[in-house]
Parts: C-alpha cells; sequence; structure tokens
C-alpha cells in the first residue's frame, strides 16, 4: 500500500504492479475460493478462513490489521513493503 492510499502488488519477480483498481484482490493457493466470499461482502478474514476449509494449502493463524487513511500524504511507497 503507499501512502496515498493505493494498493499495489509486487509479483514474484520484484515488480510492482497497479495501481490494483478492483473492489478487492486475493493472492495465493485459495485465491478462487477467496474471491467468492469477498464478492459476497464478507471480511478479509472470512475470506481466508471459508477457503481453508476446501483448499489444504490454506489455513494457518489468521491475522488482521485496520489500516486508516493518511492524511495529505506525499505519493511514495510505505517503508518494508
Amino acid at each position: 500500500m503507499w501512502t496515498d492510499g493505493t494498493v499495489h502488488y509486487r509479483n514474484h519477480w520484484s515488480c510492482f504492479t497497479g495501481p490494483l483498481e478492483a473492489p478487492f484482490f486475493a493472492i495465493g493457493s485459495g485465491t478462487e475460493f477467496a474471491l467468492g466470499p469477498l464478492h459476497a461482502g464478507r471480511t478479509a478474514e472470512e475470506a481466508v478462513r471459508i477457503p481453508s476449509e476446501y483448499d489444504s494449502l490454506t489455513g494457518g493463524p489468521i491475522h488482521t490489521a485496520k489500516l486508516s487513511p493518511i492524511p495529505n500524504p506525499p505519493n511514495t511507497p510505505i517503508s518494508g513493503v
């Protein structure tokens, strides 16, 4: 996520895409299973928990974080991304 609120995906070649313009996005082995709950308005946590019931490579502890907007942000990547 960039400080201007846009989200960019770093692919397996470490290149940034984006910005992503979809209302939701999923990545990983459970992507196809996660898109359904997201489209239905479920939370990100549910969009991981539900696929974990059907995909043996999805699961483990689920951690969530809530992000708040940054007022008047510069257009630079957030450190550590």
